[in-house]
Formats: structure tokens, sequence, C-alpha cells
């Protein structure tokens, strides 16, 4: 049986803004994964994330692609 969404926040909450940025990143997955966003740190006023832009996230200018930017505000 899985533990409810309410017990995981709870226990998310009491960690420290690295371990909770750590603990976010182990449960990351579809696109956040898939471009390599990480996070630094979270806590309830701030949170970081980081993404290294590779030629797979640019457009055909050279640019990164705005959907790469709207993914990472999206998931932070």
């Amino acid at each position: 049986m899985s533990t409810p969404m309410s017990e995981l926040v709870a226990q998310l909450v009491k960690l420290n803004p690295e371990a909770r940025a750590s603990a976010i990143n182990a449960f990351s997955g579809g696109l956040d994964a898939h471009l390599g966003l990480r996070f630094t740190w979270c806590d309830q006023d701030k949170v970081i994330a980081t993404l290294t832009a590779q030629q797979e996230h640019t457009q055909v200018y050279g640019l990164v692609h705005g959907g790469v930017y709207c993914s990472m505000v999206e998931a932070v």
C-alpha cells in the first residue's frame, strides 16, 4: 500500500532545503528529467533549480528554445 500524499508532503517539509531538493530530484521524471533540470535548494521562500543548456535545447537560430524556459518556470 502506498503512502498518502499528505504524509509524503509532511515528511518532505521536515527536511533541510538541500535535502528537500535532493528528494525532489530523486522523484523527478518526465520532461524535467529529460531536460536535465536539477533542484539545488527548496524552502518556503525560495526554489533554485539549474539546467545546463545543450544543443538539443536550441532552436534553429542556436538560441535556447522558449519552451525550455517555460518548462523550468512551471517546474519551480
